[in-house]
């Protein structure tokens, strides 16, 4: 699941993180997931864009780099993007 995640607030970040990743597999409900993502994410002030369809995910966005980890472990949480490999520049 995607529970909100409880921490600091991205509006301490000194910097942004760059995160992109991918990966092919199913979604039987796209909306579900966008909506979960969205969920989990807009509190840590994540920024970008991310494509869901049933037939996979590719995500560009900016992290705040004091909730990176917090971050790191919304995707993880994510059953259907178990070993995922986010492309971090930074």
């Amino acid at each position: 699941s995607c529970a909100r995640q409880q921490g600091p607030g991205p509006q301490a970040a000194h910097s942004w993180v760059l995160v992109s990743f991918y990966k092919l597999c199913q979604f039987e409900d796209p909306d579900d997931m966008m909506r979960r993502l969205r969920a989990a994410w807009e509190p840590l002030g994540v920024r970008g864009r991310v494509y869901v369809a049933h037939e996979g995910i590719n995500a560009q966005v900016s992290v705040p780099d004091n909730v990176m980890r917090l971050f790191e472990s919304t995707v993880t949480s994510i059953s259907e993007l178990d070993g995922v490999y986010l492309n971090k520049d930074e």
